[in-house]
């Protein structure tokens, strides 16, 4: 059985500003290089995908709110535009969560400490509804990459990683960047 968790104190700061900056450039530099493309769903996604990297950095939890709002965005955004892809996306969701909850559960069980927790399955569920099975791969791999590439640096600075990397700034950011693309299943 895992450990309670203390709920931790949040202070809205100079983490919070810089990454709601981050998502504005990226938004200003996706915006410029694409055409055509609906950019209403990663606006609505980004209030949701910034506050749960934020909480995640500071707390290591991820709010099922979040998860839920960027879920349904993605329903929102695949009936309006993909209406026949609605229930590819919801299906894919829900592989995606058993699957990385699975995977999650069993590294827990083997080495006794938590590895991709349960609120990350959920936000990369909730990512799969938005961008659909044919950028699944690609939001696992960006996400894992600047995961890799933070638990790099900190250790090159740190000798040692005490707490872990939050997981969940990276697959949010993997989200937002992916939402940019046209959804095209074949």
């Amino acid at each position: 059985m895992r450990p309670p968790h203390k709920p931790a104190r949040i202070s809205v700061g100079t983490g919070f500003w810089t990454l709601v900056i981050t998502y504005v450039a990226t938004a200003i530099l996706m915006i410029g290089l694409s055409e055509g493309v609906h950019h209403t769903t990663p606006l609505l996604l980004a209030p949701g995908l910034i506050w749960a990297s934020f909480h995640d950095w500071q707390t290591h939890e991820i709010p099922d709110w979040c998860s839920a709002w960027i879920a349904c965005v993605g329903v929102g955004h695949s009936f309006y535009l993909y209406h026949s892809e609605l229930w590819l996306n919801l299906a894919t969701g829900a592989i995606v969560l058993i699957v990385l909850w699975g995977l999650g559960e069993v590294y827990y069980r083997l080495k006794k400490t938590e590895g991709l927790g349960i609120g990350d399955a959920k936000l990369f569920a909730a990512g799969a509804v938005v961008l659909g099975p044919h950028l699944v791969l690609d939001m696992i791999c960006l996400a894992s990459v600047g995961g890799i590439a933070a638990v790099l640096m900190r250790r090159y600075v740190q000798s040692s990683l005490d707490r872990g990397v939050a997981f969940g700034p990276f697959i949010a950011y993997a989200i937002f960047v992916l939402s940019f693309k046209e959804q095209t299943l074949l």
